[in-house]
């Protein structure tokens, strides 16, 4: 599954981690790996017992099997 759930609004400003889990617990399967990039809003996932990877840009793109682009 690919989502946009981070991007900016027409404000410029992005979904809070709440607002996140929100989105995630409703669309994603409770056992399914996210993947993202090191926004903070995403770090309440770690807190969810959620399989969360994160993908740190200024290193890699690419995490073993796994591939993240930001459109």
């Amino acid at each position: 599954m690919h989502a946009k759930a981070a991007l900016p609004n027409k404000e410029g400003k992005k979904l809070t981690g709440k607002q996140l889990l929100n989105v995630i617990n409703k669309e994603v399967h409770k056992d399914a790996t996210i993947v993202t990039e090191e926004f903070i809003g995403y770090k309440i996932l770690d807190k969810k017992e959620r399989i969360h990877l994160t993908i740190d840009h200024s290193k890699e793109y690419v995490k073993g099997d796994v591939q993240y682009q930001y459109y």
